[in-house]
């Protein structure tokens, strides 16, 4: 003879209830109102980022001029940065 199928739900376990949290605890380890200091850079003392969208065959055209050149992206954008103000008769100032 074969054995009864045994219903896998007919012995279940009691669940135990999550243990309490003491808020007071977390709130004083994890306080959002308290910002963390960023540490930037001695590099980017005085400067502001500026940001361009690029479809991503120009950020790989732009990556492989660095590479080919062994020079950094950061180069190559100061570079645009004074040829686009020495073309309007600015100074040039990107890099400095």
């Amino acid at each position: 003879m074969s054995k009864p199928a045994q219903n896998m739900f007919a012995k279940r376990e009691a669940v135990k209830p999550a243990p309490e949290i003491n808020l007071q605890v977390i709130e004083q380890v994890v306080k959002p109102e308290e910002k963390r200091a960023t540490v930037r850079p001695k590099s980017r003392d005085g400067k502001e980022a500026i940001t361009q969208w690029v479809e991503p065959e120009v950020r790989r055209q732009i990556h492989k001029l660095a590479f080919d050149e062994d020079t950094t992206v950061k180069a190559l954008m100061d570079q645009a940065i004074n040829l686009l103000f020495q073309s309007r008769g600015l100074s040039r100032t990107a890099g400095r």
